[in-house]
């Protein structure tokens, strides 16, 4: 029943979507809406959270003493008659028994199941800045695509517009225009279809991808705007990437400092902490109160008997310690030292993605320069140049292809470098813990 209301809703949304699409009225996708449908609809937020509560209850539920116990016993009955009143030792007792744990142990329970809810807390604040990342990624190669399918059916016309200018100068008479030349045009109109189907199929399956974050919107056309206006860096970062020397080692282990994969691990490593105090208090006394009452019943003759009343303390004593408390207590210090450890692990990594991604976006960045100050002017001259030459019959149809393809391949690798750096400003938003989605309201970071 559940996986029918399933196909019907898919079903709905997929007609709804069809209809759209038919009247005009798809609008496009930006990143900032694929961010928030794609955080919002995280099933493994609701999972954490789930977690994160189990972690809360279980600490209370560990910082609770022992349920007391009864004891109900029938003593010194006498074997040859089972009578109660045949024996003054004889009783019915009731007796009931309160552990009372060793020193602070249930308290400092409470405190280490908190600590792993924090822990989760955080990693789901990681997992939030991950998903942000991703679907950056998965944005981005829709993007990439959709602009390269403009860029390439911009260059369409042309093709087709000198093939026609070719027929037309053949059937002239001009020396310049060869049957080579026509079977050139053709052949290039043939290699522009085949790019632009394998285009076609790069934003398909980039849409397929990222349906698996946003639905059904990931069909819709990405924003025509500038993907630079939707992919700030943070504040913080700008400086890292406009300053003239490149940023030392503590610069950046500064910046990942905070970040929540890290304040997961500080949580884990002070419930480690925490479960070393657990095991101290093995050191401790741990005690019991007993409470007793027994019934007597009268004696054959009538005589009456008292009942009785008994209390007592019992304890341990906890005199072999070197065996059981000392290696538990040091299995408890290793424990927190190897999560520290793997917290150096996870720092030293941090800082090394966040230095090749520095390096990357610089790189690219001059690159970008480079394309946008000299290379594309340049080729457009050349382009001009040699349109101008074969309209006077100067020149070689082939020269003024080669142009126009250089040209569009140029803008084409343009916006590769543009959308490879910013990738590399979504990665340096995830390495220094900036999120651009408002956190969820039950999120209380």
């Amino acid at each position: 029943m559940h996986l029918h209301r399933l196909l019907t809703a898919f079903l709905s949304a997929t007609l709804m979507l069809c209809t759209l699409e038919a009247r005009g009225e798809t609008s496009e996708l930006s990143l900032r809406e694929a961010r928030l449908l794609a955080v919002k609809g995280d099933p493994w937020a609701e999972s954490s959270e789930l977690r994160e509560q189990s972690f809360i209850d279980q600490g209370e539920a560990r910082a609770q003493l022992p349920d007391p116990r009864i004891k109900l016993m029938a003593g010194n009955l006498p074997v040859d008659s089972w009578s109660l009143s045949q024996e003054g030792m004889t009783q019915m007792s009731v007796g009931i028994q309160q552990k009372l744990p060793r020193g602070d142990s249930l308290d400092l329970a409470r405190q280490t199941s908190n600590k792993h809810a924090d822990a989760e807390r955080w990693q789901r604040h990681n997992r939030r800045l991950v998903v942000e990342r991703d679907v950056t990624e998965l944005w981005l190669a829709v993007y990439r695509a959709q602009h390269t399918l403009s860029l390439l059916h911009d260059f369409e016309p042309l093709v087709s517009e000198l093939q026609s200018l070719a027929h037309a100068k053949f059937r002239s008479g001009s020396q310049n225009v060869g049957h080579t030349n026509l079977v050139q045009a053709e052949l290039e109109l043939t290699r522009l279809q085949d790019r632009l189907t394998a285009t076609q199929q790069r934003r398909d399956v980039a849409q397929q991808r990222l349906a698996e974050w946003v639905g059904l919107a990931a069909y819709r056309p990405v924003t025509s705007n500038s993907a630079e206006s939707q992919i700030a860096p943070h504040e913080s970062l700008r400086q890292l990437l406009t300053t003239p020397t490149f940023p030392d080692n503590q610069t950046l282990y500064e910046r990942v400092l905070d970040h929540p994969q890290l304040r997961a691990i500080d949580a884990n490593i002070a419930a480690a902490h925490i479960g070393t105090h657990i095991a101290e208090q093995q050191y401790k006394t741990e005690w019991a109160l007993e409470a007793s009452y027994g019934y007597r019943a009268d004696t054959s003759t009538g005589m009456d008997r008292a009942d009785l009343f008994s209390f007592g303390v019992s304890f341990d004593v906890p005199l072999f310690t070197a065996d059981k408390q000392d290696r538990n207590v040091r299995a408890s210090k290793a424990r927190a030292e190897s999560i520290r450890t793997d917290q150096q692990l996870v720092v030293r990594d941090l800082v090394t993605r966040m230095r090749a991604a520095l390096v990357d976006w610089r790189g690219l960045n001059e690159r970008k320069a480079l394309y946008e100050q000299r290379l594309l002017p340049q080729l457009t001259q050349q382009a001009d140049a040699t349109m101008a030459d074969y309209a006077n019959d100067q020149g070689e149809l082939q020269d003024v292809i080669r142009a126009r393809i250089a040209m569009i391949d140029a803008h084409i690798e343009l916006l590769t470098i543009a959308v490879a750096q910013h990738s590399s400003v979504a990665e340096l938003n995830y390495l220094s813990g900036y999120t651009q989605t408002q956190a969820l309201p039950s999120e209380d970071l």
